[in-house]
C-alpha cells in the first residue's frame, strides 16, 4: 500500500492507484510519493471514495450518536473533490483532473449497507473508532434515519472520485 511503498524515484512512466488511497494514514505524504515514483511526464490515474460517499449511512450514525450523547467516528472519513484537487497541486502535479461519479444503489435495509461494507472491508478503518456495537435505542435510531433517507427508502449513494495529475518537473 502507499504508506509503506519506498519506491525508487522517477522509475515510473504510469502509477495507477485504484481505491488504494481510502485508507492511507497520510494522504498528502503518499501522493507526495506517488510524485517521486513518477519521471518527468509520468502519470497518476486514480479513483477513490469521495466525501459524499454513504450519506444515508451517515446521518443514520449521526442519529445514533444523538440518541448515546456523544459523536463517534462510525464512517470512515472521505475528501471531497476540491480538497482532493489541493493535495494534488501541493503533491507536485501539474494539470490535476477530477471527474466524480455518483452511483445510486438500492439497499432495502440498514442491515443488508452494514453486511455488504463488512464483506468488502469497506467500513470504519480507523485506528481510534469505538468498536463498542451500538444499542438497542441507537440501532433503532439509525434504522430509522436511514428508512427515512430516500424518497423510496432504499437509496444509497457511493461517490467516485476519478483523478489525474502530471508530473512535470
Amino acid at each position: 500500500m502507499e504508506d509503506a511503498w519506498a519506491p525508487t524515484p522517477a522509475a515510473y512512466d504510469l502509477c495507477l492507484a485504484i481505491g488504494t488511497l481510502d485508507s492511507v494514514n497520510d494522504l498528502p505524504r503518499s501522493l507526495l510519493t506517488l510524485r517521486f515514483a513518477l519521471g518527468e511526464g509520468g502519470l497518476l490515474l486514480g479513483a477513490l471514495s469521495g466525501g459524499n460517499t454513504l450519506p444515508r449511512l451517515r446521518a443514520a450514525m449521526r442519529a445514533a450518536d444523538e440518541v448515546a450523547g456523544t459523536a463517534t467516528p462510525h464512517v470512515h472519513p472521505r475528501i471531497d473533490p476540491a480538497a482532493l484537487a489541493g493535495l494534488l497541486v501541493s503533491a507536485g502535479f501539474n494539470a490535476p483532473v477530477i471527474d466524480v461519479d455518483r452511483v445510486a444503489v438500492s439497499y432495502p435495509s440498514l442491515d443488508r449497507l452494514v453486511d455488504d461494507l463488512r464483506r468488502m472491508g469497506g467500513t470504519n478503518l480507523l485506528r481510534r473508532r469505538s468498536r463498542a456495537p451500538l444499542n438497542k435505542a441507537e440501532y433503532a435510531a439509525a434504522a430509522r434515519t436511514f428508512a427515512e433517507g430516500s424518497a423510496d427508502g432504499t437509496e444509497e449513494v457511493f461517490e467516485i472520485l476519478h483523478f489525474l495529475g502530471w508530473n512535470s518537473i
